[in-house]
């Protein structure tokens, strides 16, 4: 992903949109743009751990307890939280 982005950042158009820091260059700029949102983000939840089948999770926001994926959603096996819901 990262050598997406090098590629991607940068490219511009003259279809500029925004001011500023906020400016966006073209449209494979703001593809960049979104993918380093998602790798900081992804790097803050470094105390989140995965599944089998790779979805992100972090404990029950109710009891603290394990989260299982099942179903679509995030369900805690204590309290039987339900992150759809």
């Amino acid at each position: 992903m990262k050598q997406v982005y090098k590629q991607l950042r940068g490219i511009s158009s003259d279809r500029a949109v925004g001011i500023g820091v906020n400016k966006v260059l073209s449209g494979p700029d703001g593809v960049a743009i979104v993918l380093s949102e998602y790798m900081d983000t992804n790097e803050e939840k470094s105390s989140e751990t995965d599944d089998e089948k790779g979805h992100q999770f972090a404990g029950c926001p109710d009891c603290g307890a394990d989260l299982v994926f099942a179903e679509g959603c995030y369900k805690c096996v204590a309290c039987g939280h339900n992150g759809c819901s």
